[in-house]
């Protein structure tokens, strides 16, 4: 059993309702103290930068970035807050253990008052053991109009005039862009292409890794660089050889497409209207082998609505 909620079951859960609210713990690690016993297993050596000067012994009294069992104890140690405190503040209790994957709390309501109450409590329950929930986002202005602009995130539609740039208002959510003010979910993949002569196996595996899609929107895209990797594997290509001259057409093509993904934009909503307007939500879905290795696959989603059936 995993320590934390599933990813990819955030990100669904957070694309169900109107009202979306995204927030992290402002420097998680520093919060949490090191046992006494334990601090000298954090020692290091610091002679600020004076190369003649020899170096002091310092240790570390907080959670230490870097060392290996550091994200394992600051989850355990908010979840064991929030578990404290779930008698109490069970609704709230839920939707944080739920919906929070490490510092990235990310949650959805229908109404603007109900997203209020959850963001207003979810922050003081956190506050209580020194966790400052900030960096707030959402696609409500309504809602961000109350809150705190130093409790803002920087790039919050709330800060915007007509004079920004026109992606001003895209943030992160759990790894994903979200442009707040459209309510979509985009793609802004960068490389970071080096200029290079040829292209190997090595370069194909980097490059393939950067893109970002744990809930496989783009998976039509980001499966062809799979299969172009998986065809170099079966070829014997080594990791530093160049790649051939039809595969090199193929992935040079799909470096090229990258920057047009810059141009979708997925709804973050799955439904335009409130859930309670809809009497069943059915996923229709139809998958197909491939000689390609792969099992291809479509899902819809059909609402009916209370008086009529709405294909969305």
């Amino acid at each position: 059993m995993s320590l934390q909620p599933d990813l990819c079951g955030i990100l669904l859960r957070f694309r169900k309702k109107k009202i979306a609210v995204t927030s992290d713990i402002e420097k998680m690690f520093l919060q949490i103290s090191l046992r006494e016993q334990d601090r000298d297993s954090h020692r290091y050596l610091w002679r600020d930068l004076d190369l003649e000067a020899s170096p002091k012994v310092y240790r570390m009294t907080r959670v230490t970035f870097g060392v290996i069992a550091s994200p394992f104890l600051a989850i355990c140690t908010t979840q064991e807050h929030v578990q404290r405190n779930k008698e109490l503040h069970p609704e709230v209790c839920d939707e944080i253990l739920k919906n929070t994957y490490v510092d990235d709390f990310a949650f959805c309501r229908e109404e603007v008052n109900e997203a209020r109450e959850l963001q207003q409590s979810a922050k003081e329950l956190m506050a209580q053991a020194a966790f400052n929930l900030t960096k707030w986002s959402s696609n409500s202005r309504e809602l961000l109009e109350v809150i705190p602009e130093e409790d803002r995130a920087p790039n919050s539609l709330i800060n915007l005039n007509q004079s920004f740039p026109e992606n001003c208002s895209i943030t992160k959510a759990l790894g994903l862009k979200w442009d707040t003010n459209k309510d979509t979910l985009t793609y802004i993949i960068e490389i970071g292409q080096p200029q290079i002569e040829t292209y190997t196996k090595r370069h194909v595996a980097s490059c393939a890794a950067k893109v970002f899609d744990p809930i496989g929107l783009i998976t039509p895209f980001t499966v062809r660089s799979k299969m172009l990797l998986q065809s170099l594997w079966t070829q014997g290509i080594g990791w530093d050889d160049e790649i051939p001259t039809e595969t090199c057409r193929k992935w040079t093509q799909w470096l090229k497409e990258i920057n047009d993904l810059e141009n979708l934009a997925i709804p973050r909503c799955y439904v335009e209207l409130p859930m309670n307007r809809y009497s069943r939500l059915e996923l229709h879905a139809f998958g197909d082998a491939s000689d390609l290795h792969m099992h291809l696959q479509s899902i819809y989603e059909l609402c009916l609505l209370r008086d009529m059936f709405q294909p969305v």
